[in-house]
């Protein structure tokens, strides 16, 4: 593919830089680093400063190595499990940026420095595939095949901030100031106070070759928009790069900070209109014909008519990216496409996981799926059924598979509980329907999506989102669907019971909880007091298992509480992007309204931590320290609000534990192992634990007692509850 070079005079964009000219200005002092870069998976430049000499003398003509796994980690430089581009296996180097000279260019923002794209290509030579560069060219050669050349222009929006980006990074980028106030689409007052930067940035871009129409205020507080000239549209892609990354670097001199980000926390949506037209190698446009009806070449109605039939594979689920379930982290911002076609490695489109965990959480939680999937797929070969002895013949029983089961999962921990349910059930032979809370559904959908790469057959895992009213009630209703798994709230579950009993239809349910911490005065009392945070106010206490009641001995209360109130007050309560942040925000308003009905004016609260101000659902840690008889006791919060409460004696701690319409988990804190034994048979919980606060581990059955639930999930044995056992006897003919 040949490239067009720019023909600009002195007064337009410069020509690329000739490699004798780089030379000469080395020679004489004025370059003396070449950036050497090209562009990852999210649009950014990355690459290598190198000293412009070696440049000149040696990289220009062989290259420098770079590492393979750029080209397979996320956002956040998560490299991806799997992917033979992420591990490091062939050790360093493992790729040649190759400098594509045709690109080089001054950086006036950046003293004494020059700047080439280069492509990627592995030791022997060969193109690296899986290089946005080279996907693009792939596309444009397709092009080239037919006699087309594909010509781009771009309209990229971006937000202006007075905080610089050391500020903005430590505020978590949250609360940042626009740099103008005025919402006016076009108006120039709208640019004037940011001029002195615009203006800048402008004028670095021409003398770094970049060809660009016109810049305008959008009709956001500091947004603006830089129209891009058409072009090439390998030279337009690589100017993206380069603009984004300068326009950066040019904020920060400037002592202020803006993003690309399709849509930014807090702000509106910046977007890039993407302007694509093909010409012939003549130079005529091939998309108009004023013959045709609308103006549109037969050409034209193709190319469009292409665009809708691929657009499943362009919208959010699709896109054939590892970061196409993200949106952005701290230090990045969302890129604009770098390639085009049905290779398409966009990464525009992203969400970020609605739910609010931590990110340690999160991850915690997909390695815990990992683990969950990875137990049952050892399973199918533990249901061997049992040979009973019996007189006359030989009996037997078999596992049956049920058929289909429907899988109902929340909104607070969506892809683990959905694990919980679709691994067992299919180690045993089912069909699985998964439905997963309106408010979370994108972990699930995602998961569907890897088991049919991963080769299940599609007809074995569907997951069918909407709102529980409707998909929901018809998994229930539905007589072919002959088992039910339900993760909710306790009024919905019954529901779901009910509506099963119809079908005689099986159903496990997990269902709410108010779990007691019982803290006897025997026990290590610190280590009690330092961890009790942790088992409540996990995922901002929207946890089932949470032990929203502590129960402490009276004799060690006052002690216990002293303890306990700096270890409340130190929750970190952020940005739960923020590897630091221990407790999120809540889901939503209407729950953070619920959750606050808990604690109303002139509630008995001992100490609170505390929470960003900003926007979000934050809620502070909230102890309380009611009577006994108050609804925060006995009602289910599924909030960061515990209740502190003394007891005499173990019989009282008991009573008191059990209390309650629900049994789900528990801890009891004691050095007395005979106690220990006593009370944990004696609380009406399915899931205790002593001097810990864990519940949930894939290889032991977790479930409920009372109104929190019915059944049992995980464990060794979680499979055999997705079958029927059938009985099977076989007489043995006497010998004559």
């Amino acid at each position: 593919m040949v490239r067009r070079e720019s023909t600009e005079g002195a007064d337009g964009p410069a020509a690329p830089l000739p490699l004798a000219a780089l030379d000469q200005l080395v020679g004489i002092g004025e370059v003396d680093t070449v950036i050497v870069a090209f562009t990852d998976m999210q649009g950014r430049l990355v690459g290598k400063r190198v000293s412009a000499r070696l440049f000149v003398d040696e990289v220009a003509a062989h290259g420098a190595e770079c590492c393979a796994y750029l080209l397979a980690v996320d956002v956040e430089m998560n490299t991806v499990a799997g992917y033979a581009m992420s591990s490091w296996d062939t050790g360093y180097g493992d790729m040649v940026m190759t400098p594509d000279l045709s690109t080089l260019r001054l950086v006036p923002w950046l003293p004494g420095t020059a700047l080439v794209i280069a492509d990627l290509a592995w030791g022997d030579g060969t193109a690296v595939a899986a290089a946005p560069r080279a996907i693009l060219r792939r596309q444009l050669d397709r092009l080239a095949g037919r006699g087309w050349v594909a010509d781009v222009a771009t309209e990229l929006e971006f937000l202006v901030f007075d905080q610089p980006y050391r500020q903005a990074w430590a505020d978590g980028y949250r609360g940042l100031t626009p740099a103008s106030d005025y919402n006016i689409d076009y108006a120039v007052l709208a640019s004037s106070r940011m001029e002195p930067l615009l203006h800048d940035i402008r004028q670095g871009m021409v003398g770094a070759g970049l060809h660009f129409e016109a810049v305008k205020g959008e009709c956001n507080r500091g947004q603006q928009e830089i129209g891009f000239r058409y072009g090439e549209a390998l030279i337009t892609c690589d100017n993206h790069a380069i603009y984004k990354n300068g326009a950066k670097e040019i904020a920060d001199q400037h002592g202020k900070s803006v993003t690309f980000m399709a849509k930014y926390d807090e702000r509106e949506g910046n977007s890039c209109h993407i302007h694509l037209s093909l010409r012939d190698r003549d130079g005529s446009a091939v998309f108009p014909d004023a013959a045709r009806p609308h103006g549109m070449s037969e050409t034209f109605g193709c190319f469009v008519a292409g665009l809708l039939a691929t657009l499943r594979e362009l919208t959010l689920f699709h896109a054939p990216n590892i970061n196409s379930y993200k949106r952005f982290a701290d230090g990045s911002f969302a890129p604009t496409a770098v390639a085009w076609g049905l290779d398409n490695r966009t990464c525009a489109l992203r969400v970020v996981a609605n739910s609010g965990h931590p990110i340690g959480s999160a991850e915690w939680e997909a390695a815990h799926v990992r683990d969950v999937l990875t137990f049952y797929a050892a399973s199918p070969e533990r249901l061997c059924g049992k040979q009973i002895p019996v007189a006359g013949g030989l009996d037997v029983t078999f596992n049956e598979p049920l058929g289909v089961v429907g899988v109902i999962t929340p909104w607070n921990f969506p892809m683990m509980i959905a694990s919980w349910g679709i691994a067992p059930a299919l180690a045993a032979g089912n069909a699985v329907l998964v439905k997963p809370a309106e408010w979370t559904p994108l972990t699930t959908i995602r998961l569907g999506e890897l088991a049919a790469q991963a080769g299940l057959d599609p007809d074995l895992l569907q997951v069918l989102p909407g709102a529980g009213g409707v998909v929901g009630q018809r998994l229930v209703t539905r007589p072919e669907v002959r088992k039910i798994v339900f993760t909710g709230s306790t009024v919905v579950g019954k529901a779901v019971m009910a509506a099963a009993a119809a079908d005689v239809k099986r159903v496990t349910l997990e269902l709410g909880g108010k779990s007691a911490n019982i803290v006897f005065a025997d026990c290590d009392l610190e280590r009690a007091a330092a961890t009790a945070p942790a088992g409540v106010f996990d995922n901002a206490g929207q946890d089932c298992c949470a032990r929203s009641r502590i129960l402490v001995q009276r004799s060690v209360y006052d002690r216990f509480m002293g303890l306990l109130e700096p270890a409340v007050r130190g929750v970190v309560v952020g940005d739960p992007r923020s590897r630091d942040t221990e407790m999120g925000p809540l889901v939503s308003a209407e729950h953070r309204a619920k959750v606050a009905s808990y604690v109303p004016d002139g509630a008995p609260v001992a100490f609170r931590g505390t929470a960003p101000s900003g926007p979000g659902f934050w809620f502070p840690p909230t102890v309380l320290t009611p009577a006994r008889t108050d609804r925060s006791v006995r009602e289910e919060i599924f909030g960061p609000v515990v209740t502190v409460l003394p007891f005499d004696d173990e019989p009282d701690a008991v009573a008191l534990a059990n209390d309650t319409p629900y049994g789900l988990s528990g801890s009891i804190w004691t050095d007395d192992l005979s106690r220990a034994l006593r009370v944990s048979r004696a609380v009406e919980s399915g899931n205790l634990s002593v001097n810990s606060h864990s519940s949930v581990r894939y290889s032991t059955p977790f479930g409920g007692f009372k109104h929190s639930g019915l059944g049992r999930e995980l464990g060794p044995d979680a499979p055999l509850q997705f079958t029927d056992t059938k009985n099977v006897f076989i007489a043995i003919r006497e010998e004559p």
